[in-house]
């Protein structure tokens, strides 16, 4: 089992192309980190994340993406008693999503491509293709709570093939597999005050093919307080399951 966890405390510079009341224009969000540890162990992680929309009046094009690298201090595997500096995460993703409004604050249908990478947990780099519907259960002013269903295929290359045929996940090539999924998501936004906003957000991928052996989960509270117009602190705790590793 192998489960990813990141916490994240960021500032987020955002605007606006025109005001929150039209149904049309551009939102553009950025967070940029970078943080040093010192005394009796160092580490040094930079973190950047990129959330541009542009909506028309029944149409809406996504552009999501992030880099995360981490160095820490660790023990030497050729001499256990000398510390040295080594990468302890690396992980980067780009997401392209078309939606269309079928019925305004209802349904919507989606499409949308991913390319990520993560190679310590074994992904070199992947594909994400989706496909689906999206259904708003409460569309106020003050929460928005909607679900989606749909298919994703995805493919990956893998640093490293799995040695044994229980470590296989996936159809086809051992080295290159492809996955078949359901993919089932949900986001609850709260706006507490002008001010203060907390949300969660849950994604169930169970594997078509092999549900036994191959099950995704990623999830994500997060908070959000404004500061400025133009920018705004935001808590978030993300974390990453897959029931077998790459």
């Amino acid at each position: 089992m192998l489960l990813r966890t990141l916490l994240t405390i960021t500032f987020l510079f955002s605007s606006l192309a025109q005001a929150e009341d039209l149904k049309t224009g551009l939102t553009n969000e950025s967070a940029l980190g970078y943080v040093i540890t010192g005394g009796n162990s160092e580490s040094e992680s930079t973190s950047f994340k990129q959330n541009s929309t542009y909506s028309w009046t029944r149409d809406l094009l996504r552009l999501q993406g992030h880099y995360l690298q981490s160095e820490g201090q660790v023990q030497s595997d050729a001499n256990p008693g000398q510390t040295i500096t080594r990468t302890t995460a690396e992980n980067w993703s780009a997401t392209l999503r078309f939606e269309r409004v079928l019925t305004p604050k209802i349904f919507s249908a989606y499409v949308s491509y991913g390319w990520y990478g993560d190679r310590f947990q074994n992904v070199s780099e992947g594909q994400n293709t989706d496909i689906g519907g999206k259904y708003f259960w409460v569309s106020s002013a003050s929460t928005k709570f909607f679900s989606e269903l749909g298919y994703r295929y995805t493919r990956e290359l893998l640093i490293s093939g799995p040695t044994t045929p229980q470590d296989i996940v996936g159809v086809g090539n051992q080295n290159h597999p492809e996955f078949h999924y359901a993919r089932l998501y949900t986001q609850v936004d709260y706006a507490h005050s002008k001010t203060l906003a907390l949300g969660v957000w849950v994604e169930y991928l169970p594997s078509i093919t092999d549900f036994a052996e191959d099950q995704r989960l990623n999830y994500s509270p997060y908070l959000t307080s404004v500061l400025i117009d133009m920018n705004s602190l935001k808590i978030a705790y993300e974390s990453r399951y897959r029931y077998k590793p790459a």
